[in-house]
């Protein structure tokens, strides 16, 4: 990472430290928290905030002193938050109002939560957090691929934090065929007998490192490159391998591949939620 590269905003990045020296190759996980990269990258306080669980990463983006509601943004499965931050600035111009930027727990730039699931129930109870620690009671949301899948569970856990619902590209729908979800059971069986060597194959020996190599792809398919330098480091943060690993073994992922949360989404439609749904 070049002394150049400015996170704009979350503040000029630094190289004395040799964990950011080099950022080409993966180097394993020696970050030794996400405080470190909050640090490392200059973050401001006001972006900070701290929860029941962690501390939490968000971004308010384009005007913060009206009466709107603000669009909290969520990404998808991976990559962080300011992957996002041009595509925010262009929606609060749009919108006139404020649009909030978010990393979970277990990417970007919040905390990794120790002796907690990486799963929808902490990150629904985080937004939900979120959305007072703001200072409001509701909000707009919006999901990118399987943020939209988060939102879906959130709201059917905290209805009155939900103004609206915005779905891009959405995580949603399900493999459908029984015969196919047996395939899905089996491995999760699997990954329940054997799930520290589960960790070590999914996450450390294979996943991290294609999603780690995979961040340069996602800048050169639109995301903005400000998120470069975070998205990965993150991958280097101490514990970052374990939530991924939780993440997609939770038995929350295992739902949203078989039905899609049909059971939750239905009950979004019972409550008249105003949805958006691109195709």
């Amino acid at each position: 990472m070049s002394a150049s590269v400015s996170a704009s905003g979350a503040g000029e990045t630094k190289t004395s430290a040799p964990q950011f020296a080099e950022l080409a190759k993966y180097g394993g996980e020696d970050i030794a928290s996400a405080a470190v990269l909050r640090q490392h990258f200059s973050i401001p306080e006001d972006d900070c905030h701290s929860l029941t669980d962690g501390v939490t990463w968000a971004r308010r983006l384009g005007p913060q002193t009206n009466n709107k509601l603000p669009i909290i943004l969520c990404a998808g499965a991976s990559g962080c938050a300011m992957f996002y931050k041009a595509m925010a600035e262009r929606l609060a111009d749009f919108y006139e109002g404020p649009v909030v930027i978010v990393d979970r727990y277990g990417i970007g730039l919040s905390d990794r939560v120790a002796g907690q699931r990486n799963d929808l129930d902490l990150w629904s109870r985080q937004l939900d957090e979120l959305v007072k620690s703001l200072g409001y009671e509701k909000a707009h949301f919006m999901g990118s691929s399987f943020g939209c899948a988060v939102l879906v569970y959130f709201e059917s856990k905290f209805p009155a934090r939900v103004a609206s619902l915005g779905f891009i590209s959405a995580c949603i729908g399900g493999a459908g065929p029984k015969a196919a979800f047996q395939k899905v059971k089996i491995i999760k069986k699997l990954a329940a007998c054997c799930c520290c060597l589960t960790q070590v194959v999914l996450t450390k020996k294979f996943a991290v490192k294609k999603l780690y190599a995979r961040c340069d792809g996602q800048v050169e398919e639109g995301a903005d490159a400000v998120g470069l330098p975070i998205a990965k480091a993150m991958y280097r943060v101490k514990g970052t391998a374990a939530a991924w690993a939780d993440q997609m073994l939770s038995k929350g992922q295992f739902e949203v591949h078989r039905d899609g949360l049909f059971d939750k989404f239905e009950g979004l439609a019972s409550r008249d939620v105003p949805m958006s749904v691109p195709w």
